[in-house]
């Protein structure tokens, strides 16, 4: 079995354009409040992101 540690994984995953926009998307997207459109969205998630 092969084990990458987690580190050079994200790092390989960030050399890429297209991968990092998708890795950063729930953080930079935005939503009108009181809708939500991604688990992102909940009250929960943004308190654990501050």
């Amino acid at each position: 079995m092969f084990y990458m540690p987690i580190v050079d994984r994200l790092k390989r995953l960030y050399q890429l354009e297209a991968t990092a926009s998708n890795m950063l998307w729930h953080k930079e997207h935005v939503t009108p409040e009181g809708e939500m459109y991604h688990p992102s969205d909940v009250i929960a998630w943004k308190l654990f992101n501050e």
